[in-house]
């Protein structure tokens, strides 16, 4: 049988002189000029081909115009003007201010204050001898502050964590064994002034695996490490 007509292509004959692939983009697209199989920006394969497919994946895609496109900083500049912040030569984002400090005021009401922890001074609240941690109040005055300006959005997702709890106790758990694990925890926690937390071994809200709530698969470990591990197994949270 005989081959494609387009040089250099060896394929087999398919139909109207070409070969398969040629024949199909000739029919789609008018031309048998084949599209592009080479990612711009990382070299990758391109999977799904279509007429334009010049990226494999949007986040290349997103990073080829960052550079070269229409969201370079010079561009971004020119159609959005300059932070209003002196000192700052990023591009506007929001409220006339680049990402930034638009966040900055947003989470702590100040653009030049760089990380909430970095606020001096004691705690706004009467008679609270604390150090301020976040918007000049203590940790406990801003949790309790928190709670009620977002009493609904706090309820909402505490009732949906109870939910969960609920439903991966089993009939037969140990209820004396689980509540000595929480009694553990709050003894740790004032031994070490470092709080500690309860934690599932194997979550309870996984997203390949999910465990039960019992006694053994309970773990007492510091706060800030439970956040780090989050929803994970420790063979996926250990780097």
């Amino acid at each position: 049988m005989s081959a494609c007509s387009i040089d250099g292509c060896e394929t087999k004959y398919y139909g109207r002189g070409y070969c398969r692939p040629h024949y199909k983009w000739f029919v789609e697209a008018g031309h048998t000029e084949l599209p592009k199989s080479l990612c711009d920006e990382c070299g990758g394969k391109i999977l799904g081909l279509t007429r334009r497919a010049r990226f494999c994946s949007s986040q290349c895609q997103m990073k080829w115009h960052r550079k070269h496109g229409c969201y370079t900083d010079a561009i971004a500049l020119e159609r959005r003007g300059r932070c209003e912040v002196g000192g700052c030569g990023s591009a506007v984002h929001a409220n006339n201010m680049c990402r930034k400090h638009s966040k900055r005021v947003w989470k702590y009401g100040d653009p030049s204050v760089f990380l909430a922890k970095r606020v001096s001074g004691p705690c706004s609240v009467d008679g609270c001898e604390n150090d301020a941690a976040y918007a000049q109040l203590c940790k406990y005055h801003y949790f309790k502050k928190y709670i009620e300006e977002h009493r609904k959005e706090w309820n909402i997702y505490h009732g949906a964590r109870r939910s969960r709890v609920k439903r991966a106790t089993p009939w037969w758990a140990d209820l004396q064994a689980i509540r000595a694990v929480y009694r553990k925890c709050a003894e740790i926690t004032v031994e070490t002034g470092t709080e500690h937390n309860v934690d599932h071994v194997i979550p309870i809200n996984g997203k390949r695996v999910c465990g039960l709530h019992v006694h053994w698969n309970l773990q007492v470990i510091p706060g800030i490490d439970n956040q780090k591990k989050s929803n994970k197994c420790i063979e996926e949270s250990t780097p």
